[in-house]
């Protein structure tokens, strides 16, 4: 079982403050950063809207494919 980051500078004394500072950012982002589930939820959209973009981008493909004829013309445009 891991112990959660937080836990673990809260153990050792050292502030999300102090944290931040040497990341020269702020508090909450630092706080939302080592916040796991917010972390893990972000990792799973992205994954999810990487999947779904590259889904209709190779429907867009197919559908492309299947428009040109075996000679490479495209059968879409009138001869």
């Amino acid at each position: 079982m891991e112990i959660p980051i937080k836990n673990l500078l809260r153990q050792s004394g050292i502030t999300l403050h102090e944290v931040a500072d040497a990341c020269g950012t702020t508090v909450p982002e630092v706080s939302r950063a080592l916040n796991e589930p917010f972390i893990d939820r972000v990792r799973r959209t992205s994954l999810d809207l990487i999947y779904d973009r590259s889904k209709a981008l190779r429907e867009r493909i197919i559908s492309m494919d299947s428009s040109r004829a075996m000679d490479g013309s495209d059968t879409t445009k009138p001869a």
